[in-house]
């Protein structure tokens, strides 16, 4: 989705692969002119692997036609690099008995994405929980506790 202002607008469908590089072209030079017709100075466009490497060589071969454009991978592809990474991700999946160790390579290699697809907002939740705590152990809420022992209720 696109938005313009105070409108939202879609882009148009592409009936071929998006691994075709005209059709990576094609979304590069779209996303030069949404950043264009926003008066920003930069593009965001988001890929899977897949259709990010093409995009990349091209801004790369290419250069500096498409210097303007931010290229990132989906949630999804994260997500995964984070588990290839040896980060304990993965150990903390079949730990928690979230994932069977059997079950382990299906997940990293994504060959059962239908049977691993529901431990993504689980684990997505368990990150959001460990960020949020991390976060409430730097804040000091002695005024807005005093402030709320005072408080009457009616």
């Amino acid at each position: 989705m696109v938005i313009y202002g105070h409108q939202n607008g879609h882009l148009m469908f592409v009936m071929e692969p998006i691994t075709s590089l005209s059709v990576v072209r094609q979304t590069l030079q779209t996303t030069q002119k949404c950043a264009e017709e926003c008066n920003q100075d930069y593009g965001l466009v988001t890929y899977d692997l897949n259709a990010a490497k093409p995009a990349m060589q091209i801004q790369a071969r290419e250069s500096p036609t498409f210097d303007n454009i931010f290229i990132r991978l989906g949630a999804f592809h994260i997500e995964m690099a984070f588990f290839m990474a040896e980060s304990g991700g993965s150990d903390m999946l079949t730990e928690t008995g979230v994932l069977a160790p059997g079950s382990l390579n299906g997940f990293l290699t994504g060959k059962h994405f239908n049977r691993c697809k529901r431990l993504h907002p689980l684990l997505a939740l368990a990150f959001e929980s460990l960020h949020f705590k991390a976060f409430l152990q730097t804040c000091d809420f002695k005024e807005e506790l005093h402030t709320l022992q005072q408080t009457k209720i009616i």
